[in-house]
């Protein structure tokens, strides 16, 4: 019968034994991922990035393509982050391209406020700077056309979107050449959007946008899109709302969110699609038709 110091020492002698290959775990994984091959994806010209581009926030077939955004505002006030209400948007487009590198988008969406706690769209909101009671105001983007066209001496800008002059008077939204890093194609973008133009109320909405997909659905041909693309978006502006009853308090609105392209119907909020079809029903059982007109007229 062995005796416990013996069967001390076997273990001992199998534990060293296997740690050179325990050891080795970690470099085969790192070898394996260096040596791991991603599609390299065309983004050598203005035109093959404007392709993927359009995978990306549309389709090349010009399908409906659904849109979703969640995410939370923020007063910053005093060196104070004081979270104020979450943000839930679907949208709707559809894109072609054009000649001259040009790509056109006809979109429209329906943005909610919402309570942090329930994810529900807000009728009234309680300040909690001020403690007043809020009228909240949730925004309604009818159907819309703009334009992703070449530009040049920007800061480094790829393409400028042309807004609507009425919709946006002023906007400048500039989108950076894209780059893959491993398996993401990556785009960047900058937006000053002034927001209530000749109105005492007047400020400029400033967005900085991240957009990803991964190379592999890029590269296959049968995909006139990419599966799902995501990205992330922060905005800040100087000052508050109206209907946010600040009473002339210094400080920043913050957003931060993540935005899902290519979404899946199925993936829509409930709340969306209930509070969206008692105000505009079409939006929520027939976005095509939407965004018909403006297709139409392209």
């Amino acid at each position: 019968m062995m005796h416990d110091e013996e069967r001390i020492e076997g273990g001992r002698r199998k534990m060293l034994i296997g740690l050179p290959l325990l050891a080795a775990v970690p470099l085969l994984s790192n070898a394996a991922e260096k040596t791991r091959e991603f599609p390299r994806i065309d983004l050598s010209t203005r035109e093959a990035r404007l392709r993927v581009y359009s995978k990306l926030v549309g389709s090349l077939d010009g399908r409906v393509v659904t849109t979703i955004l969640k995410g939370w505002y923020f007063a910053e006030i005093g060196g104070r982050t004081i979270p104020f209400y979450g943000v839930m948007s679907v949208g709707f487009a559809r894109t072609r391209l054009r000649r001259n590198e040009t790509l056109e988008i006809v979109s429209a969406a329906h943005v909610y406020h919402t309570d942090l706690g329930t994810g529900r769209p807000l009728v009234q909101w309680r300040n909690p700077v001020t403690g007043k009671m809020c009228d909240v105001q949730h925004v309604a983007f009818p159907a819309g056309l703009t334009r992703i066209v070449p530009v040049d001496g920007d800061e480094g800008a790829d393409f400028h979107r042309e807004f609507d002059s009425q919709r946006s008077p002023g906007a400048r939204h500039a989108i950076f050449a894209a780059q893959q890093q491993a398996d993401d194609v990556v785009f960047f973008e900058r937006a000053e959007i002034p927001v209530m133009v000749g109105t005492p109320d007047e400020f400029t909405h400033n967005e900085v946008i991240v957009m990803r997909a991964k190379s592999r659905d890029l590269a296959d041909p049968s995909r006139p899109r990419a599966r799902q693309a995501y990205g992330t978006y922060a905005s800040r502006q100087r000052g508050f709302r109206p209907w946010h009853r600040m009473g002339g308090i210094a400080g920043e609105l913050v957003a931060h969110g993540i935005t899902t392209l290519g979404a899946n119907t199925a993936d829509i909020p409930a709340a969306w699609i209930e509070e969206t079809r008692r105000v505009r029903p079409r939006l929520v059982d027939a976005p095509e038709q939407e965004l018909d007109e403006l297709w139409r007229e392209g």
